[in-house]
């Protein structure tokens, strides 16, 4: 099993986060590495992941796990609103 990287942190905050989550995580990430770095990093990881088919099945893994917890955190927020109505 490989590591979560920075790298692939920031690849799927920019690709798969909702914009408002999206903002604040890629405005903490522009402080730490900068903007030529943070758009060098996505570009770098998207070049990668095109390119090795064990780190995109792994990532894939991940952001399926990373939907699920979404969708399930949608769920409970609109059960809510449901309930509260």
């Amino acid at each position: 099993m490989s590591t979560i990287t920075l790298q692939h942190y920031v690849y799927v905050v920019s690709k798969y986060t909702p914009k408002k989550l999206k903002d604040k995580s890629l405005e903490f990430l522009r402080e730490i590495l900068g903007e030529e770095s943070l758009q060098a990093t996505d570009e770098a990881m998207t070049d990668h992941l095109n390119s090795c088919k064990a780190c995109k099945k792994e990532f894939d893994s991940l952001l399926n796990e990373l939907n699920k917890e979404y969708g399930r955190q949608l769920e409970e927020q609109l059960e809510s609103i449901v309930t509260f109505n």
